[in-house]
This record gives C-alpha cells, structure tokens and sequence, in this order.
C-alpha cells in the first residue's frame, strides 16, 4: 500500500558484483518483489498488534476505536525554525515591494488539533511547542499572520473538533477544512479587492467508496475505514463548475483535479481523489469578479477550500513549491497579484517549503 516505485531487478557486471552493489541491489529487489509482500507485511502488523506493541511500524498507534495516531512529533531544532521564519520574514518584504499583501494561515494539524489519547507512558508529543515558537518568530510588519487553529479552540468542543478530521488520514475532512475557510473569509472580507460574495452550500457525501487514508495506508488498511466522512460542501448554485480552469496554460475540465477520484471506476478513493492532487500549479478564472487576481502558496491541507476561495477573486494562482523548479519569488516577477495568501499546517514549519528565493 506504500506510494513509491518498487525496487526492479538489477543489472549483473562484474564491477557491480565485486564491489558488493549487486547483491545490496538485488535484496532491495526481493524484498519488494517477494510474492504475497502486502499480505506477508499486513500479518506481521497484525502479529505486533497482538503481541502488544504500542506503534505498529515503529510509527502508528491504533486507539481503541479505530484512531490511528502517529508517533507524537519530538521538539524541531530552533535554527531550522529560525532559518524557515527569517527566509518568511524575508518574502514578506519581497512580496510588499511588488504592492501586494501577505497573508500567512497556519492550518491547524490533525494531529496538534484532535482529542484522542495515547497510553499514559507515552510521551508527550512537541507539536504545539513547536508552532508556537515558529509562529513568534515571525514580523508582522509586511504580512498577516492568522492562527486559524485558536479559533478553532474558541468555537468548537472537543468532540466537534474530533469530527471535523479523518480518523485513517492525516488531514481534516470538509467538516475542518470548510470551518478554516470560513475564519480565512472573515479576514480576507476586509480587504477592497476581495469580493463578499457568499452563497448557500449544500452537503453532499459519497457512499459508494472506500477511503485510503494516508495512515491506514501505511499500515496496509488494517482499520476499517467505513465510519470515514466523505463529503463536499459546493455552493447550490454551481458557480465553481461555470469558472475556467487550467493545468498551468492547458484549459481542462473541473473534474479533471477537483474531485477527480469520484468519477473514477475504483472502488476507493483517497484525499487527494476527493479533493484536489498536488500540482505544480493551477490557475482558475471567475469571470463574475474584475480586475483581482490571488497567488496561493499551499499544502495539501488546502486543497479542499481552493475553489471556495477563488469565488472571490478574478484570477486564482496555486503555485506548490513541492512541484516546481522555479521558485516562487521566480514565478512572481512580471505578474500582478493583489495578494499573496500562504495556507500551511501547523507542522509544516520547516524545510523547503520556506525556501522562496
């Protein structure tokens, strides 16, 4: 059930087989390719389970009704925090020297948000800490910086908050990510540019499909994943359906990125299939707003709002740095953008995804 290309049989030479490399090659090979692998692997899994394992692969925690919850996230160096705040603080200024406004939401995480236990001997995971302190490194001079995850806190329990994110994956379900849209709307609704035009949604949930969650999958689906909320929140107008869409200058169809697994014959679906894969970039025009254009540079925990709030705006950038060979600050030069909008979870504070220039 892992996402990777499986390792192929190696080429034999006689360099290759005296240095050692065929034979390293060839076990990688085997062990990848051995028949019956995923069911092999899947019964080991079940054998830690009961043998009374915490973390199955050394890395999930099943509770017992069916949360997996991966090993607690230990404290992140502060240099590697400071040098992801400081390249932030840095693009802020870029971004004001092109007469356009930063925005910067920190998603709130599944799991930094959920209230779901770990057994008393374990410890405690650093994942709060360490937004925090990535949060107060940054300048509030040239950008705005919103954390959507104490709304969060003020507005909903704890059970409601444990309903608005999967069980089997990482990322919240539409119940959370619609909840972040609605706070990031009162913010942006203050701004000249961006046009308060909100409809009446309708909820519409699938039934037919089995969910893959990205943490059922490691562990080679031994959760039944048949609780899993696998819902759309689209306005009852259909105005996203009437917007352009293109795959960086290709027109394509809606369908073909926003809910793109729901068409399909598979019998399951995953997060990225119910709402939107990462590319590298997407440009969406809504003829019913003039004259304003967004760049958003996101994670995947954005994925499911894009179109939400591209209702907003003429033209809607979506530039993931994951994709790209160009850096954003790249990408930016001779474009007009009234503002630039970051939407990153709250554990993805480091790394290259901090790396604008």
């Amino acid at each position: 059930m892992e996402y990777r290309v499986l390792e192929q049989q190696p080429d034999l030479t006689f360099d290759n087989l005296l240095n050692g490399e065929y034979a390293k090659k060839y076990e990688a090979y085997f062990t990848d390719q051995f028949p019956g692998r995923n069911l092999w692997l899947r019964l080991y899994l079940y054998i830690q389970k009961f043998t009374g394992k915490t973390f199955l692969n050394d890395n999930y925690y099943i509770s017992k009704d069916n949360w997996i919850l991966k090993k607690p996230i230990e404290k992140l160096p502060k240099k590697e925090m400071d040098i992801a705040a400081t390249n932030l603080n840095e693009f802020a200024k870029f971004v004001s020297d092109h007469d356009a406004d930063l925005f910067y939401f920190s998603l709130p995480h599944r799991d930094n948000t959920i209230n779901v236990k770990f057994p008393p001997y374990v410890k405690k995971g650093m994942g709060l800490v360490n937004k925090e302190y990535f949060l107060s490194q940054l300048s509030k001079e040239n950008m705005k910086v919103v954390d959507i995850r104490k709304s969060f806190i003020h507005r909903f329990s704890k059970s409601e908050l444990n309903n608005m994110y999967f069980k089997t994956d990482h990322h919240w379900n539409i119940l959370g990510a619609f909840a972040a849209y609605e706070e990031i709307n009162k913010v942006l609704s203050r701004e000249p540019y961006y046009v308060a035009n909100e409809p009446e949604y309708k909820m519409t949930c699938i039934q037919n499909k089995k969910f893959e969650g990205s943490y059922n999958r490691q562990i080679y689906m031994m959760v039944d994943p048949s609780g899993e909320k696998l819902c759309l929140s689209m306005p009852k107008d259909s105005r996203f359906s009437k917007f352009d869409f293109y795959l960086g200058d290709k027109k394509v169809q809606m369908q073909t990125f926003y809910g793109s697994g729901l068409k399909s014959g598979n019998k399951t679906i995953t997060y990225h299939g119910l709402y939107t894969p990462d590319l590298p970039e997407i440009n969406i025009v809504n003829h019913n707003v003039k004259n304003s254009n967004v760049l958003i540079i996101k994670d995947s925990y954005a994925n499911p709002i894009i179109l939400h709030i591209a209702q907003h705006f003429h033209k809607t950038t979506v530039f993931d740095m994951r994709h790209n060979e160009r850096t954003v600050e790249q990408y930016m030069k001779g474009k007009d953008f009234d503002a630039v909008i970051i939407m990153y979870n709250d554990q993805n504070i480091t790394g290259n995804m901090y790396k604008f220039n």
